[in-house]
Parts: structure tokens; C-alpha cells; sequence
């Protein structure tokens, strides 16, 4: 799948976001819970623990989107996110619950991805309600815009890799769909149009592309988080308890506690920045090693 691509002149400023961010987007694209996926070889307890995470992460995405229209400053962006909020209540989250009876009815375990947020999910969450607490509809837009941007691009590059599956090529469908499509585009070029109206600084336009970063990063721990069913020790089943993260707390001196960094159990670092392509991300197809948490890339 080519991912990669280079800003033209003439493009608007989510182009050069997004070229900026390519490295992180082809990790996306790489990631194997998605060729799985297409491939019909990803395991159905993962692919329902994503869906479950995806219904709580939902509502808070949508939060966003809501904020945003309480923040509007023109009917033009009153109408924009409503239109998004839309989407996401009237669409996206009944295609989930109907995906998960689907994906239940055909045996997936239950790795207690209903139970609550997982780690990678709060980090995801927070981020983006925190951003729309204290910024504006500019802020709140280019910290929504990496998820619904990059789901439409993912399903476009596995169309026509999908094999045969009750489920998994479903879920692919949905973002495939032109009203879906329309909506990315319309954030797209609602984001576009709200950046030629303000004058923009460097210090603006590096702020921007901050949040776009962050938003695109944690797109990626959330993939991470699902393929290895990373949630809390206390919330995981019994069986896999033991693949949980557990902090230990060691006290090098009075008064004083620091956490040791964490990795998983194959001993691959976990890198500060981007996502790497998945050369260079370590994980091949099949089920994933014993694992703890990934920690938060930032």
C-alpha cells in the first residue's frame, strides 16, 4: 500500500499536515492488526475488543465535535460540526454495536474490552477532550480530523486486498460508503477554509500541527492497544492478567518514587516520536508474544 505523499502547491493546510505526518500515517496503514484484518486471519477476540473500545471511545469523540459547536463563531461552523455529530450517533455508532453482536454471535471471547477505557484509550480520549476544553473550533478540528481521515484512507487501501468474511470486510464497507467519504471531506475543507480566514503564524501553524501529530500518534497506540488486548490488570480476565501492565514501585530514596520504564517482554524499546512502517515496527502477522503496556509515544 503507498501512503506516501508530497505536499503540492495549491493544496490546503491538512495537506501539509498530513505529509508531515506521513511517517506516522504509513505506520497506520502497516500496522498488522489491520492487514489481518484483510487478510480475514485477525483473531475475533481482538477484533471485538477493538469495537467494544471503539464504543467508548466514540462518545467522547463525539463530545468533541459538540464543544466545537457550542465554540462555533459562524453558522457555517454551527453547521459543520453538527453534521460531524451526526455521523457519529446516527452512523458510526449503531455500525459498531451491529458489528459486535455480529463478531459475538461467531464465538469471539471477551477480553473485557467492554468493561472500560483502556490505557492507550484514555490517553486518546483525554487528549482530545482536554484540546477541546481549552481551544477553539481551529484546535478542536485539527485534533478530530487525523481519525476520521485516516479510517477512510485505511479502508480505501484495503478494499481490494479484503478476503471472503462475515465480519471484517463489513467493517471496511462502512468507511468505504460516499456519506462517510463526505464528511472527510467536508472537515477537510471546513479546517482548510477556518486557516486561509485567520492570519496565520508560524507559532499558529507549528501549534496546529502539534495537535495533528499528537491525534495521529495516539491513532496508532490505539491500533497497538487492541492488537495486544492492552487493557488494565484489574479489568483483563483472568487467563490473561498476567499479560497486563503492573508497576512496581521502587523508592531510591525517602520520600522520593519513580517507575521503571516499562517494555514489552520480547525487549523491542518502545521509541519516543512516530510510528515507525512496519519494517521497522517488529510485529509480523499471527498472535503477538506475551505483552505490557506499550507506554504512550509523545
Amino acid at each position: 500500500m503507498t501512503t506516501s505523499r508530497a505536499a503540492r502547491p495549491g493544496q490546503g493546510f491538512s495537506d501539509s499536515l498530513r505529509t508531515q505526518c506521513d511517517r506516522i500515517w504509513a505506520g497506520l496503514h502497516a500496522h498488522p492488526f489491520l492487514g489481518e484484518l484483510a487478510r480475514g486471519t485477525l483473531p475475533l477476540d481482538r477484533f471485538r475488543f477493538f469495537i467494544e473500545q471503539d464504543l467508548l471511545f466514540l462518545p467522547a469523540f463525539a463530545r468533541c465535535m459538540a464543544l466545537g459547536a457550542a465554540k462555533s463563531g459562524s453558522e457555517t461552523e454551527l453547521d459543520f460540526f453538527s453534521r460531524q455529530l451526526d455521523g457519529i450517533i446516527r452512523l458510526e455508532m449503531p455500525s459498531n454495536r451491529r458489528l459486535l453482536d455480529q463478531v459475538i454471535s461467531l464465538g469471539a471471547e471477551d477480553r473485557g474490552g467492554s468493561l472500560g477505557m483502556a490505557p492507550a484509550n484514555v490517553a486518546y480520549t483525554s487528549f482530545l477532550l482536554a484540546t477541546a476544553a481549552a481551544g477553539g473550533p481551529l484546535e478542536i478540528t485539527a485534533a478530530i480530523l487525523p481519525c476520521s481521515w485516516s479510517y477512510i484512507e485505511i479502508a480505501r487501501g484495503l478494499k481490494d486486498q479484503l478476503a471472503e468474511h462475515p465480519v471484517y470486510a463489513d467493517w471496511v464497507g462502512f468507511y468505504l460508503q460516499e456519506e462517510e467519504a463526505d464528511l472527510v471531506k467536508n472537515m477537510r475543507e471546513t479546517f482548510d477554509q477556518m486557516t486561509r480566514r485567520e492570519v496565520m503564524s508560524d507559532d499558529r501553524r507549528r501549534q496546529l500541527g502539534e495537535i495533528f501529530t499528537m491525534s495521529s500518534r495516539l491513532e496508532g497506540m490505539f491500533w497497538e492497544m487492541v492488537y495486544t488486548l492492552d487493557q488494565w490488570p484489574d479489568l483483563a480476565p483472568p487467563d490473561q492478567a498476567s499479560l497486563a501492565f503492573t508497576p512496581v514501585l521502587r523508592r531510591r530514596r525517602p520520600g522520593r518514587v519513580r517507575f521503571p520504564r516499562i517494555t514489552p517482554t520480547s525487549g523491542r524499546e518502545i521509541r519516543a516520536g512516530p510510528l515507525a512502517p512496519r519494517g521497522e515496527h517488529g510485529t509480523g502477522g499471527g498472535s503477538p508474544p506475551s505483552v505490557r503496556s506499550k507506554g504512550l509515544r509523545s
